[in-house]
């Protein structure tokens, strides 16, 4: 009677479900690896995703931008701009609607200026307009039109909306003033430019197949000038650039967007120095190509718990890529029995005395939530986490499964077991074995679970499900015995 080790079968591993399961079946959905040490029990364990905590609702929906800046948080709910205690909900300042909104797709807030004077501006995507959102009005006053927004070096920068490839500048620490003649129009490659991105001391501008990267040297006209040689080259990769503008997101001095180039669509690429590293994998991307409106994708970073994530949204999917660890994850909302996609659509931090508080805002709403691995549900609904373990098979001989046990903090909640014998195409009916606990650590609800008699088979994949509303969810350790024949 054989136990397959932790570090063998992998259910505390990396998720990688590929578009045939019978090749790989492994996944990961409200679950992420936590890698252990060498005292650690396992090598790794599996953490639940944040939860979402209901902070409060925006008059208007629903909520298409946040940001926080000097302890202060501001949001675009449908067509207007607010200002938000950060210390207790409140509408502190409703500036009014923006002109000629339609309300919906995602918005940039970005502030600039030079001290006392610091300016928000707005960019609204639903109008490709850029407004400026005055602290005294309170009013929100047009000022630029243009699709995408930056600020560096005490300039904003505009994408326009009305001359292809043509980068705008504000006046020096003055959003509000666009002088006609402070622009350049970028000739280095031909395909259109999508949007831009201030990095570092850079300012990247993205076409649909090629990027660029602009720096300041002090020109008097428009301050910037192309680095010479700068346009994005990766090796295989070629020239790269993006497809959805609000998917490209900052992290310390680099960029991560879901882009494109010359041989396709569908890979998300992180920046080191000049040069995009792929970051996804061929699961993402097989998963990715089976989405809709690719192009109306969005995003957001932010970092918890010792863990950084970028978190990329689709119409109906939401996956998200640990730096810490360079894995992906699933997550999504349980809409009655529907896994839907995930409910942030976008995030700001704002510090506090006690560390900080990571708010998100609802894509289909005009909630905004506190996110936290401390909070167990989706601001009441429940949360279902499934773990797909890999393959346990060898060379298709017949293997006997005696016991699955694992070793999990859940609390009060139940593991629900259940499995595949075709190689993860379809699993046994129904919600699934409840897992008999054999062990708990009094009052702690960490617990031991284990299923005897599991069968035999060629090919098995076992599957883990865990639906709850009360309880954190983590998984420590699991044990596999099996034997020939």
């Amino acid at each position: 009677m054989p136990i397959v080790p932790q570090s063998a079968f992998q259910f505390c591993g990396e998720f990688y479900t590929t578009v045939s399961p019978t090749f790989d079946a492994s996944e990961g959905t409200n679950l992420y690896y936590e890698p252990g040490i060498r005292s650690s029990k396992s090598p790794g364990m599996l953490v639940g995703t944040p939860g979402l905590t209901l902070y409060g609702t925006l008059p208007h929906s629903p909520v298409r931008a946040l940001w926080a800046g000097n302890g202060r948080l501001f949001a675009v709910g449908g067509t207007h701009v607010y200002e938000i205690s950060a210390n207790g909900y409140s509408v502190v300042t409703d500036f009014g609607a923006i002109p000629g909104s339609v309300g919906v797709g995602p918005c940039k807030i970005v502030a600039g200026g030079v001290y006392p004077a610091n300016q928000l501006l707005v960019l609204d995507s639903s109008v490709a307009k850029i407004f400026y959102v005055n602290p005294v009005g309170p009013v929100v006053s047009l000022v630029f039109s243009g699709f995408d927004l930056e600020y560096l070096d005490t300039f904003f920068f505009a994408a326009s909306s009305t001359i292809q490839n043509r980068i705008n500048a504000s006046a020096t620490g003055d959003g509000t003033t666009w002088d006609p003649l402070s622009l350049a129009d970028r000739t280095g490659v031909i395909d259109a430019v999508v949007g831009i991105a201030q990095t570092s001391s850079n300012l990247a501008i993205f076409g649909q197949k090629n990027t660029e990267f602009w720096y300041d040297p002090g020109n008097p006209t428009f301050p910037l000038a192309r680095i010479t040689g700068s346009t994005m080259s990766c090796g295989a990769l070629a020239n790269v650039g993006f497809i959805a503008t609000f998917t490209v997101a900052k992290l310390n001095n680099s960029l991560i967007w879901f882009g494109l180039d010359e041989r396709g669509v569908g890979v998300v690429f992180m920046l080191n120095g000049f040069t995009p590293v792929r970051i996804s994998n061929y699961a993402i991307e097989q998963l990715i190509a089976q989405q809709a409106s690719i192009n109306s994708a969005t995003a957001f970073t932010y970092q918890e718990d010792g863990h950084t994530f970028y978190v990329l949204n689709f119409a109906t999917l939401t996956v998200a890529y640990d730096l810490t660890t360079q894995m992906w994850h699933r997550r999504g909302y349980l809409n009655g029995s529907t896994l839907e996609r995930g409910r942030a659509d976008n995030f700001a931090c704002v510090p506090t005395n006690n560390g900080a508080t990571n708010f998100v805002g609802d894509y289909g709403n005009g909630n905004i939530y506190i996110q936290s691995i401390n909070a167990t549900s989706d601001a009441g609904a429940t949360i279902r986490r499934v773990r797909t373990a890999p393959h346990v098979s060898n060379s298709n001989q017949w293997l006997t499964h005696e016991f699955l046990q694992m070793d999990m903090d859940i609390g009060a909640a139940s593991a629900f077991l259940t499995w595949s014998n075709d190689g993860g195409l379809t699993f046994t009916g129904g919600t699934g074995l409840a897992m008999p606990t054999i062990g708990t650590v009094t009052n702690t609800g960490i617990k031991t679970v284990k299923q005897w008699q599991l069968g035999h088979s060629r090919d098995r994949v076992y599957r883990v499900t865990i639906t709850s509303s009360a309880e954190k969810v983590r998984i420590s350790n699991a044990y596999l015995s099996v034997s020939g024949g």
